[in-house]
């Protein structure tokens, strides 16, 4: 009875999550972007044109590097931005939505596309990618005791690992 009872203090702490969900151990990932402007698809209210961005992940490091993503939207899922200038278009439709862990091999690079329009006029994109690195051996459906769910795969902030790409200025 009394392992139970610490067994529920230890994890209604959270300190259970510490050894799921180690902090990142690969601090220098890489995460960089392009943008260029395309025809709208008809939800800009600024202008007639829409932004085509490209992201990529880097790992410049001597072993693979594994983080959380989704079955349907993949890693465009964790990208951050400023939601009141720009919204990211769904062009993906699922019926059932899971976790999924991806790999970037050493000194390799993963790459995805997405499309933002804009909700307000604006002269720059600032990108960031939320970086939920684990360990290789943890099982996908374990990734669900850190209280996430993969329609809402947003990270409490203090949970987060942002890494800010550079402003990318319009003409």
């Amino acid at each position: 009875m009394v392992n139970y009872l610490f067994a529920i203090i230890f994890l209604a702490l959270g300190l259970g999550c510490a050894r799921i969900f180690p902090p990142p151990s690969h601090n220098n990932i890489i995460f960089s972007f392009k943008a260029s402007t395309v025809p709208a698809w008809g939800f800009s209210n600024s202008d007639s044109t829409d932004i085509e961005v490209t992201c990529s992940l880097t790992n410049p490091n001597s072993d693979t590097v594994y983080f959380v993503s989704t079955s349907c939207y993949g890693p465009r899922f964790y990208l951050q931005y400023e939601n009141s200038l720009f919204g990211n278009y769904s062009t993906v439709t699922c019926p059932s939505m899971s976790f999924i862990i991806e790999k970037i091999p050493p000194g390799d690079r993963i790459e995805f596309t997405t499309h933002f329009y804009r909700k307000k006029p604006s002269k720059e994109l600032i990108l960031g990618f939320d970086f939920f690195e684990v360990d290789k051996d943890l099982k996908e459906e374990d990734i669900y005791k850190f209280k996430l769910v993969p329609w809402r795969p947003k990270r409490k902030p203090k949970h987060q690992n942002i890494l800010w790409a550079d402003i990318h200025r319009f003409e």
